[in-house]
């Protein structure tokens, strides 16, 4: 997992050959404009734009994924994300590999996502997106997710 400002992306490109093309789109892109939907970008590579309330964190799932890549940013609003990592899970719902999904039970740990960050998190990291900061008020978040092929 990465953690990190997106003043600081640039240096993460190294860590796969297909983050230059996220780095390209994001520089050349007002993002706060695109409507919800995918959007395809290079190679297998899109952008999933979603908006939505973030939610307790009772009633989330932990989820990862096998043959993609998450990096996550939130365009406004601000959540907490749940983090572990793969292995201190069990499984919940088997693999389902049309959508590269698995939902997991674990004990994770929380970052706060807001406009100046981004995580990303690779197969062996565990994630629970779309939490609230505080459990009894929601927010609304705008958010993009880019999925990279592995």
């Amino acid at each position: 997992m990465i953690f990190d400002t997106l003043d600081n992306f640039p240096r993460y490109l190294c860590v796969h050959p297909l983050f230059t093309y996220v780095f390209e789109f994001l520089d050349n892109r007002p993002l706060q404009e695109f409507e919800p939907g995918n959007i395809d970008i290079y190679r297998g590579i899109y952008a999933s734009v979603s908006t939505y309330e973030t939610k307790k964190s009772c009633d989330a799932k932990i989820e990862c994924h096998r043959s993609s890549i998450d990096i996550q940013m939130v365009l406004s609003g601000e959540e907490r994300i749940g983090v572990c990592s793969r292995k201190q899970c069990s499984v919940v719902h088997e693999y389902n590999t049309e959508k590269d999904i698995e939902f997991l039970t674990g004990v994770p740990d929380f970052i706060r996502l807001t406009k100046s960050n981004f995580a990303v998190f690779f197969p062996q990291d565990a994630h629970m997106p779309g939490i609230r900061l505080d459990d009894s008020r929601a927010d609304f978040v705008k958010k993009i997710v880019f999925k990279i092929p592995t």
